[in-house]
């Protein structure tokens, strides 16, 4: 039985970014199960280096913890096999972004452990580094992934629009 382990997805890992990660490794992507989570009292902010941002690549999403609202995003059961991979993907290795151990409310209500990928306390000490609007193409894959498990109030899609870009304040009004 292959161990697994829950990874709580805030930005543009969906689950085509995750199938793509289990064919490199030769996994079946059937696996890989979603829930809709919250992460109380953090916000979502987006951020890059200023080479990032002169090469048009705009800001990427971390997590702001403290703040007075929740952030929506996807709870995947996958293998623990996936991390390795995950941390190349997601620039562990140039303490770009690190893995956190986080509590998350399920679209269900029960609390679960998941780990989550942040951008790491090093990459944000860096004076280069500031706090930079994301492309529309990355708020797309955000939607993409909110849009798997979470509707907005009325039945609605997310669309790019309804993301705010204000560092912390990502209120989002939705129903269950």
């Amino acid at each position: 039985m292959t161990e697994t382990i829950v990874l709580f997805a805030y930005g543009a890992i969906t689950l085509e970014y995750l199938k793509g990660v289990a064919q490199t490794l030769g996994f079946d992507s059937s696996i890989i199960t979603i829930e809709g989570g919250r992460l109380v009292g953090y916000g979502r902010g987006f951020t890059n280096s200023q080479q990032a941002k002169l090469e048009g690549k705009g800001g990427k999403a971390t997590l702001s913890k403290g703040l007075d609202c929740d952030v929506l995003g996807t709870l995947y059961t996958i293998p623990k096999a996936f991390l390795s991979e995950l941390d190349k993907r997601e620039g562990v290795q140039f303490n770009k972004y690190e893995r956190k151990e986080l509590f998350v409310q399920t679209k269900s209500g029960s609390t679960v452990k998941a780990i989550s990928y942040v951008m790491s306390d090093y990459f944000l000490g860096n004076k280069s580094v500031g706090e930079y609007a994301p492309t529309r193409e990355y708020l797309v894959e955000i939607c993409k992934n909110l849009n798997q498990c979470w509707k907005r109030r009325g039945g609605a899609t997310f669309r790019p629009d309804d993301i705010n870009l204000h560092r912390g304040v990502n209120h989002f009004y939705f129903s269950n």
